[in-house]
């Protein structure tokens, strides 16, 4: 009971406290709520009264400005109409004046620029054209000279005829010394030959027949010459002349089916060609065998025996007899003349053709005429210095013709054991200023020519 009072108390003491507080705070609510619903309400109101009053304004203010726009919009037409027609003015007039400047700067050009490049450099540029082409022209004309130059100075040979024809023609300019190459001792002009003075030295390479009566005939005529030199050159592939170093002609020669020569060569008085062909033709007159070196006896062709009477094989039969050689040398000089004569009156013409080709006496004739070049072979015995060393030793008893002939020997031995060099030339110059003169030389030209001989040893290692 007493709990049950105590806990009422305690009960009924909370629900009053509870009210208590209830009701002050109601009333503290109510009381803030009334101060801020007074103050939210009157700032609100003074607030929304100046927006009123703003708004008042604004709308006054809009109205006086919708009064103005007209006037703003019309002074803004007509300032960009004004600063238009400003703009447009002044585009004109910087449009005057760019093509102003233009035309200015274009008649500028034209005259300034243009006249002087038309002036300077295109009448240098004229001028130097013209200039060329005067050189061109004379380059032109010289080419042309040149050309016809070198078409005299070079020529071609296609004919055996134009060969023969140039051969002759060389042979009236020839000076001191020609060298001739023929297929055949008929195809030489001998008659031309003949016309020579006696001091141009002659050398001939060909091939020729010592049977043949006709070729006997022609060696005849010469072989006795001291100016003439024969050899036999069997191979008869070249046609050629060579005048003083100073005019060479060269042919080819093939032989055709039917036993005709063809030649095709060249000729040229440049000293190139000279140099370059002189060796040639100097290595054929090497290879040619000399006239005691053709084994005669060997190259007689022995006829039919029906076509010889029986008198005259004996003698061809004891003709190979070499160890009567001195005997066949001397028993028939007399006897050449004879022989050819007596069938050319007695005989019918093609029994006397014949009689000549087997003619077995003619060969001694032709020993016989060998001699002359066996003598001055023997005469010059004795190697390159021996024969220089004889010269200066009797070279003051020796007059100018024995000295000159001397000199010819060693030329020709030089020819033939060195082969071509200058000193030829030089020997050859020297030989044809003292071959004339009979007398012995005075000490001067005498020290002159020991100090070339000595000079020509030297360059020939001798």
């Amino acid at each position: 009971r007493q709990r049950f009072e105590k806990v009422f108390r305690i009960g009924a003491l909370k629900d009053m406290a509870e009210k208590i507080v209830s009701r002050v705070i109601s009333e503290q609510f109510k009381e803030m709520t009334n101060y801020f619903r007074d103050k939210f309400s009157k700032t609100t109101q003074n607030m929304l009264d100046k927006v009123i009053e703003q708004l008042g304004s604004i709308t006054d203010t809009a109205g006086e400005i919708s009064t103005d726009l007209s006037v703003i919009f019309t002074d803004i037409e007509s300032g960009i109409k004004t600063t238009l027609e400003d703009l447009d003015n002044r585009v004109k007039d910087v449009y005057e004046d760019i093509i102003a400047g233009i035309a200015e700067l274009k008649e500028l050009f034209r005259t300034e620029i243009f006249e002087t490049l038309q002036n300077d450099i295109i009448n240098n540029i004229i001028d130097q054209l013209d200039s060329s082409e005067l050189t061109m022209n004379e380059f032109w004309e010289r080419s042309k000279e040149a050309t016809l130059l070198s078409l005299r100075d070079v020529w071609f040979v296609r004919s055996i005829e134009g060969i023969k024809a140039q051969i002759n023609d060389s042979l009236t300019r020839v000076k001191m010394r020609v060298h001739i190459i023929a297929p055949k001792l008929k195809d030489i002009d001998l008659v031309a030959l003949s016309r020579l003075k006696k001091h141009v030295n002659i050398r001939i390479s060909t091939n020729f027949d010592l049977d043949n009566p006709e070729d006997q005939r022609g060696l005849n005529q010469f072989v006795d010459l001291p100016n003439f030199t024969i050899r036999h050159y069997p191979r008869e592939n070249l046609w050629s002349i060579n005048k003083d170093f100073e005019e060479v002609v060269v042919c080819a020669v093939s032989q055709t089916e039917g036993g005709e020569h063809e030649i095709a060569g060249i000729g040229s008085i440049l000293e190139e060609h000279i140099k370059l062909f002189a060796g040639l033709l100097e290595d054929v007159w090497i290879q040619s065998k000399k006239l005691d070196q053709v084994e005669i006896l060997h190259r007689i062709k022995r006829p039919p025996e029906p076509l010889l009477p029986k008198e005259r094989i004996t003698p061809s039969i004891t003709l190979p007899d070499t160890n009567e050689s001195e005997k066949i040398i001397s028993s028939p000089i007399e006897r050449p003349d004879d022989a050819l004569k007596e069938p050319i009156k007695s005989e019918p013409l093609q029994e006397t053709i014949k009689t000549s080709i087997a003619t077995p006496t003619e060969p001694p004739v032709m020993k016989n005429q060998i001699i002359p070049p066996t003598t001055a072979i023997g005469a010059s015995k004795g190697t390159l210095s021996d024969q220089f060393d004889d010269l200066l030793k009797n070279l003051p008893n020796m007059t100018g013709n024995n000295i000159a002939s001397t000199l010819q020997d060693l030329q020709d031995g030089i020819l033939e054991k060195k082969g071509f060099s200058s000193v030829l030339r030089q020997i050859r110059l020297s030989i044809s200023a003292i071959r004339s003169s009979p007398n012995l030389l005075t000490t001067i030209e005498r020290q002159e020519l020991t100090n070339k001989i000595n000079f020509w040893r030297t360059k020939l290692n001798i």
